[in-house]
């Protein structure tokens, strides 16, 4: 007589399978999150500087090529660190209800030009199907990922087919799939009629790295990243394959009663991208506070500059005029971008904050940047990403222009102070050091307002507001004079200046004739308004 028992460890292998990918995963994760930060950072001053580069080259310039080639390669390093951050599950996600099968149809004419003619495209749609709150960006990849690994497996031509429906997986299902708690979900298969996955591949199909193609022909990252994805979005992938008889990927992602977004993204205009206010940039690597600096400006933003908090604590300190922004790097020497934004906003509490980082999720969430409603921008990023960032933060409608003032004086250190005063209350200033300097000057562009000294060499103040008001005639003159020649100011007044001013002249004098001069067209300090 012999007794025994026998018993299933199907479901225990199937846990003792899933362990051993994500500790997989996290060994490479913890690799990926720590070189992200240094490679981000360098990526950004490549890729940025090489997209200005390639804007400022013709297209006839030889150049151009060579620029245009270190941009693509700049752009397929920062995906690679992408897809290393996303399939170790720490890569920044923006989650909302999406509609699976709006997604897939937006993408069905890209997906059946992407397979080609000789692989048969068809879809089995489930209506109504529920939602799933995902990352669109990264179902879109997942959703790529997937069909172009399909079509590799069909060299010859075949059938492609790309599945939803609803499912409700119960404790004693006996199809319930290998790391699929009980629960609501919509499942997502993609299907092919290939070649198959060979037995000895298929417990290393998700590995970072391991390919089956030829030397050369990928990275091995396609179906690990889309593991990475779905275990982040709470969800399960699994497969069946048989060599010769084609391959099925099965995605379950739990459902969800949420309503869908129905808005649409449009490209905004170049002039949308642009503005006139005042932001503080602080990060402590140089060469990327240079780049942003210089981004920025291009777009028309007065621009502060710090490489730490402390800097940037007193250079706030010291500023008269409005910070709309403040641009930061999250991981910084002795405070982070978190606690800048604090003390800042104590004090400028209409202050917008943009916080921008190269490290992975779990390190800047240990400092408490992934609070809801934070903005974040994730590096390495292009000019055109930085300003829509920028442009979300301050609000679509820009600042209103900053009034053009010209100052004319023939003593610098008056026209450096007078500069000073005026461009941090918000306005844009130019100098000239003689009347002839200055009536070219306004020949050539508009000005809001002149500030010009009357007694200068040849009395060169007295003949240039005639010259001005003919060049333009409803511009703006404050006339200097030294308190003891107060006949020049006489006479001003006789050239109908808009106002007068008797030197030595203070800050406060200054600004408050300039405002009250230039109030029917500029309020709220330097901007125009109407």
């Amino acid at each position: 007589m012999m007794a025994g028992t026998i018993q299933d460890i199907t479901s225990r292998r199937a846990v003792e399978d899933e362990l051993r990918q994500a500790q997989k995963l996290e060994s490479l994760g913890r690799l990926a999150g720590g070189i992200a930060h240094d490679f981000n950072n360098l990526l950004t001053v490549i890729n940025g500087y090489g997209e200005m580069l390639l804007g400022e080259l013709q297209d006839e310039d030889p150049r151009r090529e060579s620029a245009a080639e270190i941009c693509k390669a700049g752009e397929r390093a920062a995906e690679l660190t992408r897809q290393l951050l996303t399939f170790s599950r720490k890569q920044i996600v923006e989650p909302e209800p999406l509609d699976l099968n709006r997604l897939i149809g937006d993408n069905l004419d890209m997906l059946r030009r992407l397979v080609g003619e000789d692989i048969e495209v068809e879809t089995r749609l489930d209506t109504p199907l529920g939602r799933v709150v995902a990352d669109p960006g990264q179902m879109h990849q997942v959703l790529m990922n997937l069909v172009v690994n399909a079509r590799d497996a069909m060299p010859r031509g075949g059938r492609l087919t790309i599945a939803t429906s609803n499912s409700d997986v119960e404790e004693s299902d006996p199809r319930r799939r290998p790391g699929a708690a009980p629960g609501h979900y919509v499942s997502l298969s993609v299907a092919d009629t290939g070649i198959g996955i060979a037995a000895e591949a298929r417990e290393h199909i998700f590995d970072p790295f391991f390919t089956t193609r030829g030397k050369g022909a990928g990275t091995g990252l396609g179906l690990a990243t889309v593991y990475g994805i779905v275990q982040q979005t709470g969800g399960s992938i699994s497969f069946h394959s048989e060599s010769g008889r084609g391959t099925t990927f099965l995605i379950h992602l739990p459902r969800t009663e949420a309503a869908v977004s129905d808005r649409r993204e449009t490209a905004p205009s170049s002039a949308h991208l642009r503005g006139t206010e005042t932001v503080l940039v602080v990060e402590d690597q140089e060469p990327v506070r240079k780049l942003a600096v210089q981004m920025l400006s291009r777009c028309g933003y007065r621009i502060l500059e710090a490489a730490q908090g402390d800097e940037a604590l007193l250079l706030a300190a010291c500023h008269a005029g409005p910070i709309h922004l403040l641009l930061t790097d999250v991981v910084m020497p002795r405070m982070t971008g978190r606690e800048l934004a604090e003390h800042l906003t104590a004090t400028r509490p209409a202050m917008k904050v943009l916080y921008m980082s190269g490290y992975a999720e779990d390190v800047i969430a240990s400092r408490g940047l992934l609070d809801p409603g934070l903005l974040y921008i994730a590096k390495p990023f292009s000019s055109e990403v930085l300003a829509l960032k920028v442009r979300e933060a301050l609000g679509s409608t820009p600042e209103p222009a900053p009034a053009r003032v010209l100052v004319v004086d023939d003593e610098s250190g008056v026209r450096t102070l007078f500069q000073k005063v005026l461009a941090d209350a918000g306005y844009a200033v130019l100098l000239a050091e003689d009347g002839h300097q200055a009536l070219k000057m306004v020949r050539a562009q508009r000005f809001d307002l002149v500030l010009t000294d009357l007694a200068m060499p040849e009395r060169e103040g007295i003949k240039i507001i005639r010259s001005m008001r003919q060049a333009q005639p409803d511009l703006k003159i404050v006339v200097m004079a030294r308190a003891f020649d107060g006949g020049f100011l006489k006479i001003a007044r006789r050239l109908k200046a808009n106002s007068t001013l008797a030197k030595p002249v203070t800050p406060e004098q200054l600004i408050s004739t300039v405002r009250g001069v230039l109030a029917p067209d500029a309020v709220n300090g330097g901007r125009r308004v109407g």
